[in-house]
């Protein structure tokens, strides 16, 4: 299938934003992204998504991301049964585990980024998720989500039978006016920053 010129438009505008997005966050300093961190996770924790949801997907943190350790050692606590993600690179997707122990059980993997050791993964279906907290680069108040170009969650949600909630976690500015989306791209229902909860209002881009 040919790429038409507007799909590759699209992928120009989503390479220039994403760029433009992860250098700005790379320049919060890290005691702003441990504050604004913590003031997400409180956020999170008091949505009655989370309060409501048995099994919570994290993805665990890397780079200048917002920190998730606290909230995945914390929703353990509580007694969330927490599912994160590593990548099945023969295939190249995102497979889902349960967590246990965030000290013990966790390596680095694809990227660098922590994920379950082979000898710790409990394997676990998309459909077993009540909520899904969602990473990304940039979002828009459209729902509208920017991930760092594989497509991993993507293909991921695709596989799932049942609605989940999709909330993402993001510093706010990484919060834009509009996010350039494909016909494929997912929608966030929230995102949820250090300084506000943004309930999505779920317009279809008129640019797709």
């Amino acid at each position: 299938m040919m790429t038409t010129l507007a799909e590759i438009d699209i992928q120009e505008r989503k390479k220039r934003l994403r760029n433009e997005i992860i250098d700005k966050r790379n320049n919060i300093s890290i005691t702003e992204r441990f504050d604004a961190s913590k003031r997400i996770k409180d956020a999170l924790f008091n949505l009655t998504e989370f309060k409501n949801a048995k099994s919570v997907h994290f993805f665990v943190s890397f780079g200048s991301e917002v920190i998730t350790s606290e909230m995945i050692k914390d929703a353990i606590k509580i007694g969330k049964s927490v599912v994160v993600p590593f990548v099945d690179r023969e295939k190249k997707e995102l497979r889902l585990s349960e967590l246990k122990d965030f000290f013990k059980e966790l390596e680095a993997g694809y990227w660098g980024i922590l994920e379950p050791k082979k000898e710790c993964r409990r394997e676990a279906s998309i459909d077993d998720v009540d909520l899904m907290v969602m990473p990304g680069v940039a979002f828009d108040e459209k729902g509208h989500r920017l991930g760092y170009g594989m497509a991993f969650y993507d293909k991921l949600l695709a596989s799932r039978k049942k609605d989940i909630p999709m909330i993402a976690i993001a510093f706010d500015m990484q919060v834009v006016d509009d996010v350039p989306v494909a016909g494929h791209d997912i929608l966030i229902d929230k995102i949820v920053t250090e300084k506000r909860v943004i309930v999505a209002k779920k317009i279809l881009n008129p640019n797709i």
